[in-house]
């Protein structure tokens, strides 16, 4: 079986969730993490649309947007990666927000918090944030799947780090429904 039918029976296999963690995390390990803080030239452009959204998004709805301007990534990149799946709304949100503040303090929490006559500003707009990207929950990550199904081709030189990643998820999530007591077995 080559790479390309090999990653049709993955991706055919996989729901959104799983597809949309694997890809993620396999170009993490594919790239490294540090690596992809910035859209680096070297890395092709929609595997970092990919990991900014998926890893911003995540990482916002745990902590909050209030985060958002000392989070070290390509902030511009992050709001044009949103219009790129489908969200330009929320990416115009999100380049509005980020122009509060001076581009050179972007990224350095000492500066952000530092830069008192933001404050106002900035807790008023990451609530507004937390509105529409959190609690209204636009579903990002159904357009992102389609976004990463329509390019499946491209990912194959992933593919074997990719299923390992969703087999890895199954693995997890069976277990936690184990420790949970609601395996089918259990009921």
């Amino acid at each position: 079986m080559d790479a390309s039918q090999k990653i049709d029976i993955v991706f055919a296999d996989a729901n959104d969730f799983e597809i949309c963690s694997a890809l993620t995390s396999a170009i993490e390990d594919h790239y490294g993490f540090d690596t992809l803080l910035k859209n680096n030239s070297s890395i092709p452009h929609d595997r970092w649309a990919i990991h900014s959204v998926l890893g911003n998004t995540g990482f916002f709805a745990c902590e909050g947007y209030s985060r958002l301007w000392s989070t070290q990534t390509d902030h511009h990149g992050f709001a044009k990666a949103l219009a790129e799946i489908g969200f330009p709304i929320l990416s115009s949100l999100v380049e509005k927000a980020i122009g509060i503040v001076p581009s050179y303090i972007l990224g350095d929490y000492d500066l952000v918090e530092a830069h008192t006559s933001s404050e106002a500003a900035r807790d008023k707009a990451s609530e507004h944030l937390d509105t529409k990207i959190i609690f209204e929950n636009p579903n990002i990550q159904d357009r992102l799947a389609s976004y990463i199904r329509i390019r499946r081709a491209s990912y194959t030189d992933l593919v074997g780090t990719i299923d390992e990643h969703v087999q890895r998820g199954r693995k997890y999530q069976e277990a936690e429904q184990g420790a949970d007591g609601n395996s089918e077995e259990a009921v």
